[in-house]
């Protein structure tokens, strides 16, 4: 498990909604990783591949370890048991790109649009092209943070993608933007 695998697109003083849920006992996830919530509505990670908006339900903002990562900061301290989400409906941005699903891939101007899913590999997250799902790809920034413009030549090192994610838990549906 890396940190900070995806984290939000901040362009100016753009800040990005979070919101808190119970933690799972078990839950073992570092910031920026993809998270659900389960049948109780408490976070954890999210499976190791997200082809589809009802497999995710946001970025994690906090990590649910401890400190020194040994355990879960709720089986030290039952009072903290709360976590925070940037929840799908947002800008993020991942530099972890594959176009094969396996290994690691160059982004473009021309992937701009496509839709792609996330995918645990070696436990890094990847957005991946290979196969569609809860993203789209909305730029692709240089090695400055700046917007590539089409149709200028050269390949990207961050990828800023819209998270289209929806999550249920029984009757409840939680949208990813605000109604």
């Amino acid at each position: 498990m890396a940190a900070n695998d995806i984290m939000p697109y901040q362009e100016h003083s753009q800040s990005h909604r979070r919101v808190a849920f119970d933690l799972n006992d078990s839950a073992a996830f570092r910031v920026g990783e993809p998270v659900e919530l389960n049948a109780s509505g408490e976070v954890i990670e999210a499976a190791s591949a997200l082809t589809t908006a009802t497999d995710i339900f946001g970025i994690a903002a906090e990590d649910s370890l401890a400190v020194d990562g040994s355990t879960n900061r709720r089986s030290l301290d039952a009072a903290d048991n709360m976590v925070t989400v940037w929840p799908g409906g947002q800008l993020f941005k991942t530099a972890r790109f594959t176009i094969d699903g396996t290994n690691a891939g160059t982004p473009t101007q021309l992937h701009v649009g496509d839709s792609a899913s996330l995918q645990l590999i070696s436990d890094v997250w990847y957005l991946d092209i290979n196969a569609a799902g809860p993203c789209r790809i909305m730029a692709v920034l240089d090695v400055n943070g700046k917007p590539m413009q089409h149709p200028q030549a050269g390949t990207g090192v961050w990828v800023v993608f819209d998270l289209v994610a929806t999550e249920n838990i029984g009757n409840v549906s939680l949208p990813a933007t605000p109604a």
